[in-house]
């Protein structure tokens, strides 16, 4: 994945799912990596406070408007 390519996730807004649960929050994506060939999102709460990475799998992002 390009950094271009990368780009296009910084900022958008989504939810994370906590594995093994149901809890879902609002979070939104400040940074993105490969790692050993996953992508992962460092994200923030929209309401809260903190930070860290997730699993790409983890996050369900809002669709883009055109």
């Amino acid at each position: 994945m390009t950094a271009s390519e990368m780009a296009q996730f910084l900022g958008r807004s989504g939810y994370l799912t906590v594995a093994g649960t149901r809890l879902r929050f609002r979070v939104r994506v400040t940074d993105v990596r490969v790692r050993f060939g996953q992508i992962d999102y460092f994200v923030t709460p929209i309401l809260g406070e903190g930070e860290a990475w997730h699993d790409s799998q983890n996050v369900t992002l809002d669709e883009v408007e055109a």
